[in-house]
């Protein structure tokens, strides 16, 4: 099984030696650290920190005009990925833990691709209400119909037009889903339909990324391909107060994976999630480090 994910610059380091800990636990997973072409020498740290040999740093480029441009990184990094990767790519955020053997998570035989959705609506379209400008213009340009079964949010459980968590995502790599990622990423960011809504809400800079990934997957595979991974996959422990089901999720022993966002960034007395085994040493190190940072613009 190979894991890509993408350290953006030597701030994340701490960051990713976590993901990877959590990853080379599995001896039958293989790790990709993605970093942007001036940074690798400053992430090549990865390798020595964890002194494995199947965990690879790989440099990737990205145009020098969207360097500031929110998540654009996260695209081509994906599609580096991709590129090196024969059968099945788990891309997942840096920010993010395993809590039992990676392998363990399985893409069905039958299925594509294995995602999550997205985990609150923001700039996603109400499944019950008419689509939205912003998603009819998606819909038109990926030349889709307004046909599709509804995705329900993970946190504030809400049904909407399908909308792709970009933060945790299992792809047969022939597909090519990522190398279009790219390509489309690139036609759509600046064009004169896009543009008007990064006026309306930022969120639309942030978040476009992931429509144009929702707008390739849905033009390019049949809704019935995407497995829909369990809800304690990619748990969000910076949402954990608001998550339907913190009732049920304590601890990290009842998780597969989390991301954890700006969880360490809050107050030590709000961090009341509890973590176990090594992971809990390793956060209770290095929890300044693991603050989460804004790199774009």
């Amino acid at each position: 099984m190979t894991i890509g994910f993408m350290v953006q610059n030597k701030s994340m380091i701490s960051h990713g030696t976590l993901l990877a800990k959590s990853l080379l636990v599995d001896d039958k997973v293989k790790v990709l650290v993605l970093a942007p072409e001036k940074e690798v020498t400053t992430i090549e740290i990865l390798i020595e920190r964890l002194a494995s040999d199947r965990l690879q740093v790989i440099p990737f480029e990205l145009p020098k005009e969207l360097e500031k441009f929110p998540f654009a990184d996260k695209v081509f990094a994906s599609a580096k990925a991709e590129s090196m990767t024969k059968g099945i790519l788990l891309w997942m955020d840096v920010d993010s833990i395993f809590f039992v053997e990676p392998s363990k998570l399985i893409l069905e035989e039958d299925k594509l691709i294995g995602y999550r959705p997205v985990d609150k609506k923001l700039i996603g379209s109400d499944y019950n209400k008419e689509i939205s400008s912003f998603w009819s213009m998606i819909y038109k340009y990926f030349n889709l119909e307004d046909q599709f079964e509804p995705m329900t949010t993970s946190v504030d459980n809400v049904f909407i037009r399908p909308y792709i968590n970009a933060g945790f995502l299992m792809v047969r790599c022939e597909l090519g889903i990522f190398k279009l990622w790219v390509k489309y990423f690139l036609d759509l960011v600046y064009s004169k339909d896009i543009i008007p809504y990064y006026s309306e809400s930022v969120l639309y800079k942030i978040f476009i990324h992931q429509a144009v990934l929702t707008g390739v997957v849905l033009s390019r595979i049949n809704q019935d391909d995407l497995q829909l991974l369990p809800s304690n996959v990619n748990y969000p422990i910076h949402l954990h107060n608001e998550h339907p089901l913190s009732d049920s999720i304590k601890s990290s022993r009842d998780l597969i994976s989390c991301r954890y966002d700006t969880y360490f960034n809050h107050p030590t007395e709000k961090q009341l999630f509890e973590f176990c085994g090594e992971v809990k040493k390793y956060i209770d190190e290095n929890k300044d480090e693991l603050k989460l940072g804004w790199f774009y613009e």
